[in-house]
C-alpha cells in the first residue's frame, strides 16, 4: 500500500516488530517510573475508553 520509497525501509523493520511493541508497551513506561515521569500513554487511553464503555453500558441498562 505504501510507495516503494517508504515500503522498503519499513519492511526491514518487520523482524523487530514484536521487540518494538514490547519496548513501547512495557519498557518505556517502566523507565519512566524510574525517572519519575508518566510515560504510560497507552494505559491512559485504554483506561478512558474502558470507562466510557462501562458508563455507556450502565446508562443503557438504567443503572446509572
Amino acid at each position: 500500500m505504501l510507495p516503494n520509497a517508504l515500503a522498503w525501509p519499513l519492511s526491514r523493520l518487520e523482524p523487530y516488530g514484536m521487540l518494538i511493541l514490547i519496548g513501547i508497551l512495557i519498557v518505556i513506561p517502566m523507565l519512566g517510573t524510574q525517572f519519575g515521569l508518566s510515560l504510560d500513554v497507552i494505559s491512559a487511553v485504554v483506561r478512558s475508553v474502558t470507562s466510557f464503555v462501562i458508563r455507556s453500558i450502565l446508562l443503557l441498562t438504567g443503572n446509572l
